[in-house]
């Protein structure tokens, strides 16, 4: 009876622990979304303009159909707050928050500490590019918050067994899906995929994979209904995303005239935005540097986790689109996680190796910071603009510094 009562009372210690802790990191974000929501400015790009305007007045345009989970998302909080653009400011908050709930659980899980976790909100709230376009709509935000969604709920798959575990399949399937119809750089969340084969123990099964692969084919069905349904309620026609000739538009216009467009701004503006926001980015890449290279200690599935956002980096580099920085927003919280994983006190970076990282993320840096001057000067010599440079040369040179990392 006695150890019945003891196994009782470390189940409620752990229970209310749990929920105390659910409770405090609740309590710590509302007043945070209510200050964001009210302080927020809105919209400042013309593709944010565009979202917000099909999201008042839904129609169907082929050219922009992956996007359109995303402009619903605007137009539930628009039926909701009755104003397009206060609904603008409460989803910008939204994503800050959740992206630090989220973000916040993935560490908790990942690290096994509240420490860690608490550091990984406040290193989020530190990055200064998701405060640089304070209350904008942009995708980039929403596909961050589901890769996030995502790699919570991949993390959460190796802690269950049973209906709980193809439930989470499903909804993981679910996740990808709207993901990716938020935009195309969602796709990236099923290299996850990867990391299932691994779901039985240590040992890589392909059977284990066909299983997980066919729940989230199951959670992503879900997904194409419930995106058909809303094109019913919104544009009046729930086949819409079904047809190729708007496949078709969406590839004209993907790959269209509007890759010429010159968006360049002034090398004072230029230089302002690397010293205030890339700066919070790009010093993620020294620790993720560091920590690539997968230790004995660390799961082959934690280890996929930790090839994800070179993953996204290689679709980037391997697709027709000109690689921007706001294109990497979306792994950027999970670097966070991953680089404040090192420290889990079970398995502690060497002082060595955190030196490197940080010292590495000072380099890049200066480099790229110090460099501009010299290199719009040398991409003008040879009659290339900025946007395709960055596409065609720094983007394969920072993926070959990151795959370098993982063969030291």
């Amino acid at each position: 009876m006695s150890r019945v009562l003891q196994t009782l009372s470390r189940w409620i210690d752990s229970r209310l622990s749990k929920a105390l802790e659910a409770l405090l990191v609740v309590g710590a974000l509302v007043p945070v979304y209510l200050w964001l929501s009210r302080l927020a400015a809105g919209a400042n790009q013309w593709d944010d303009l565009l979202y917000l305007h099909t999201a008042l007045n839904p129609e169907p345009l082929a050219a922009i159909l992956n996007r359109y989970a995303h402009i619903y998302w605007l137009r539930i909080l628009y039926l909701l707050d009755g104003d397009i653009f206060t609904a603008a400011r409460h989803y910008w908050a939204f994503i800050v928050v959740g992206t630090v709930a989220l973000t916040y659980t993935a560490a908790r899980l990942l690290s096994r500490t509240r420490l860690m976790a608490v550091v990984s909100g406040v290193v989020i709230l530190g990055q200064f590019w998701l405060f640089e376009i304070n209350g904008s709509p942009l995708a980039d935000f929403s596909v961050m918050w589901m890769i996030c969604a995502g790699v919570v709920v991949y993390l959460l798959l190796f802690r269950v067994q049973g209906w709980r575990r193809q439930g989470l399949l499903v909804l993981f399937g679910l996740i990808l899906y709207l993901a990716f119809r938020m935009k195309e750089t969602g796709a990236a969340l099923a290299f996850l995929v990867v990391g299932m084969g691994w779901l039985e123990g240590e040992k890589f099964q392909w059977r284990s994979i066909l299983r997980s692969v066919a729940w989230i084919l199951a959670g992503a069905l879900v997904g194409v209904v419930l995106m058909a349904a809303l094109d019913g309620v919104f544009l009046g026609d729930p086949w819409f995303a079904f047809r190729p000739s708007s496949y078709q538009k969406l590839a004209n216009f993907n790959y269209g005239d509007w890759e010429n467009w010159n968006f360049e701004r002034s090398i004072e503006s230029r230089m302002l935005r690397f010293l205030v926001a890339d700066i919070s980015a790009f010093s993620m890449f020294g620790l993720y540097f560091v920590g690539l290279r997968k230790p004995a200690s660390r799961s082959w599935a934690e280890q996929v986790l930790w090839m994800l956002p070179l993953a996204v980096i290689l679709f980037l580099f391997a697709s027709r689109f000109q690689p921007q920085i706001r294109y990497l927003y979306i792994v950027i919280p999970l670097m966070v996680v991953l680089a404040l994983a090192q420290y889990r006190a079970e398995d502690p970076a060497r002082p060595r190796d955190m030196l490197l990282g940080w010292g590495a993320a000072a380099l890049l840096l200066a480099v790229y910071g110090l460099g501009q001057p010299y290199l719009r000067a040398f991409v003008a010599r040879g009659n290339w603009e900025m946007i395709p440079f960055h596409g065609a040369v720094i983007v394969p040179l920072l993926t070959g510094v990151l795959a370098g990392g993982y063969a030291l």
